[in-house]
């Protein structure tokens, strides 16, 4: 599943960096898109892709998935068709 917001990319399965500074090495696997209200659903994993431990998920505009100083960048992860 392909989904197109702000000339990105977004596919369930991919995997994504945390750019803020404030929270180092911070990994998000995108695990649902809501195409309504433009947004993503995605659990925190590891670097590797494993989820962590007693971690839920949460919901981010899609918008936000760009690259800028609070923003994110796709680093990963196999896209579900």
């Amino acid at each position: 599943m392909f989904n197109h917001f702000y000339g990105i990319e977004i596919a369930i399965g991919q995997i994504w960096k945390d750019l803020d500074k404030r929270v180092p090495e911070r990994y998000l696997k995108i695990i649902e898109i809501d195409e309504e209200r433009q947004r993503v659903r995605m659990q925190r994993v590891r670097s590797n892709g494993l989820p962590c431990p007693f971690v839920g998920a949460t919901w981010i505009a899609a918008k936000r998935l760009r690259k800028n100083a609070t923003g994110y960048e796709p680093v990963g992860g196999e896209k579900e068709t």
